[in-house]
């Protein structure tokens, strides 16, 4: 996780790195068009690729972006439970409580 102010380039390549290190299975990452040819250039370091999933210029209106939406849905999906959306607990021994 990244403060707003950071690029999602920057975090983006950060992320790459993390998950190269910590799921080296991973094969195939799908990015928005926020995202520059260091990201492509980084994950191709680390053996991951990363493709851009783009909308179709002609497009007017919302429409579900190929193989986005499964991640965008999944968030929504998610953010339906009040305990997941924000973190309540001020005291970690409840929060480990509610896991348990």
């Amino acid at each position: 996780m990244t403060v707003a102010s950071v690029h999602d380039t920057v975090g983006g390549r950060a992320v790459i790195a993390q998950v190269a290190d910590r799921h080296p299975q991973v094969a195939v990452a799908w990015v928005d068009c926020g995202y520059k040819q260091s990201v492509i250039d980084t994950g191709a370091v680390y053996g991951i690729e990363v493709q851009v999933v783009t909308k179709d210029p002609q497009q007017r209106g919302f429409k579900p972006q190929r193989k986005r939406w499964a991640v965008e849905r999944t968030f929504g999906w998610l953010m339906l439970h009040h305990r997941l959306v924000r973190d309540y607990e001020t005291n970690p021994r409840r929060s480990r409580a509610m896991i348990h």
